[in-house]
């Protein structure tokens, strides 16, 4: 009888036990869950480019980012070949958020004079160093950086700065 409940005991207590670390799991996926969005509704300007209303939002889970307005300020206002990302440097990290390209063939061209980014949505983990939920003091910059032949068949390059920090 004493064996019994001595066995009874020990598995009590380890049921116990994962109870207890299943709460704290799940207390801690819920805390991640709650962190405070960062968002942000960025514009700027280059040489060659402005994008206006870009959105930033990023939540412990997800990220969304996009629906901003690029507009060309130079010369001409075709390409047969374009490209942008967007990227954001959180604590010395470069990430990209966000990535387009056109590539057109046999002599076709593609306007560049206004392009409308679409919207990304990426889900997945987002934290700072220390493990945490991303705050907006751990997002140093925000960028585009932007590549498209001229007329004359050449690579240009640019970028943006949308957001810098004080760090």
């Amino acid at each position: 009888m004493g064996k019994v409940l001595l066995n009874l005991g020990g598995v009590v207590f380890f049921s116990l036990l994962t109870v207890a670390l299943l709460l704290m799991v799940n207390d801690e996926r819920n805390h991640i869950r709650e962190g405070q969005p960062v968002s942000f509704e960025l514009s700027g300007e280059s040489e060659f480019w402005s994008l206006s209303n870009y959105k930033l939002a990023i939540e412990p889970m997800q990220l969304i980012a996009g629906e901003g307005v690029l507009s060309f300020k130079g010369e001409y206002s075709e390409t047969d070949y374009f490209y942008y990302t967007v990227m954001v440097n959180v604590n010395g990290e470069q990430q990209t958020i966000s990535t387009s390209s056109v590539h057109m063939k046999d002599g076709n061209k593609i306007e560049i004079d206004e392009f409308e980014m679409g919207e990304t949505q990426l889900g997945g983990y987002f934290y700072n160093v220390e493990g945490e939920p991303v705050t907006e003091d751990d997002i140093w910059q925000v960028y585009v950086i932007l590549e498209w032949h001229d007329p004359n068949g050449e690579m240009v390059y640019d970028q943006i700065l949308l957001y810098q920090s004080n760090v």
